[in-house]
């Protein structure tokens, strides 16, 4: 594939983040939005607020946020498809979703093991499903999967074996799709939180982790995204569209 002069830049490029509430997810729609100049779909679940506040003080890139749940397939869907007609196309896709429960060994139930599972996999899984078919026609796109792994130890309660095991599923499915999407000119990348300063002080921060691994497979010059996006320099919120029971908002810049 050829590379261009606009390789490893991120400015322009339009990245989904999932997740993008808290934590890891909102750091790095800060960080790609504000450092890197990229146009981000922050998509969360709740506390929209966040995202909200965040536009505001953007600069550099711009931020649009979608209220949905990427773990319901349909919801997902209807997301990416919204994103796509939206802009025409996707650049990547940070799947930035992570539940950690902290329970005794008799506290887990059937709920949080359901939970679990579907907020930490079934939410990339479905992720994966709705945006691999656009990058596929595009024969290029990135897909990044935080999955921080519980650390290894001699014995550990039901709550860390439940966090464990979906991030061993997720591994699982992660390793799959590097394989198969590979053959589609789509690039899978991993980060664990070990590799990070979260867990080894000194190291590069989670959120720069992400956006340096999606400079790295940027090699497709940038489509016109930010000339696509609504002239406005306001930052009230306009509501774009709703459809599926899911609110399409820009946030100018």
């Amino acid at each position: 594939m050829r590379q261009d002069e606009n390789n490893g830049s991120l400015k322009g490029r339009l990245i989904i983040v999932a997740g993008a509430s808290s934590g890891v997810g909102y750091a790095t729609v800060r960080r790609l939005v504000q450092v890197e100049g990229a146009t981000v779909v922050a998509i969360a679940r709740r506390r929209v607020f966040r995202i909200e506040a965040l536009a505001k003080h953007a600069r550099g890139g711009q931020l649009l946020a979608l209220t949905g749940d990427m773990s319901v397939a349909t919801q997902a869907q209807s997301l990416v498809n919204e994103i796509h007609q939206r802009f025409g196309t996707i650049h990547g896709f940070v799947h930035a979703v992570h539940r950690s429960l902290r329970l005794s060994t008799s506290d887990v139930s059937d709920h949080d093991f359901d939970l679990t599972m579907r907020v930490n996999v079934k939410s990339a899984l479905h992720g994966v499903q709705a945006t691999s078919p656009v990058f596929e026609k595009q024969q290029h796109g990135a897909v990044v999967i935080y999955n921080p792994k519980y650390p290894h130890k001699g014995e550990f309660g039901t709550a860390e074996a439940l966090h464990a095991a979906s991030s061993n599923a997720l591994e699982a499915l992660t390793e799959g799709w590097t394989r198969k999407l590979a053959q589609l000119g789509i690039t899978v990348i991993s980060i664990d939180a070990q590799q990070t300063s979260e867990s080894h002080p000194g190291q590069p921060s989670t959120d720069h982790v992400i956006a340096e691994a999606l400079k790295s497979v940027m090699v497709k010059p940038a489509s016109a995204i930010i000339s696509s996006a609504p002239s406005s320099n306001e930052h009230a919120p306009v509501i774009q569209g709703e459809r599926g029971g899911l609110r399409l908002t820009w946030f100018g810049s």
